[in-house]
């Protein structure tokens, strides 16, 4: 479970090539932006999609690997769930960290 400390907080970019993801919004809306990975060595990407999440409207997404996730959340008492086909150790060892403000205009 994943909640921001501030209203409009950006919590980006954690990307997998093989762990899959499944976000559930829980309380309040979450913009979720998936940006897929064309190149890791260069960092080359896809177009973004950006996903308004909003627990008001039940729905899950799930993420593949080789996709890039970031998420701002929209309200101070935002909650997200994530579930993962890996274990946090297997997790671990499939991580890749880039900057927030690569790939994606938060401010739009």
């Amino acid at each position: 479970m994943i909640s921001p400390s501030e209203s409009g907080q950006i919590r980006a970019w954690q990307a997998h090539k093989s762990e899959e993801k499944v976000f559930v919004p829980i309380y309040g809306k979450i913009k979720l932006v998936l940006v897929p990975i064309l190149d890791w060595t260069s960092k080359e990407v896809g177009n973004p999609l950006v996903k308004i999440l909003d627990c008001d409207v039940p729905a899950l997404v799930h993420v593949p690997g080789g996709f890039a996730n970031g998420f701002q959340f929209l309200d101070l008492n935002a909650k997200l769930m994530v579930f993962s086909n890996f274990s946090l150790k297997e997790s671990k060892q499939d991580d890749f960290r880039f900057d927030s403000k690569e790939f994606f205009d938060w401010h739009q």
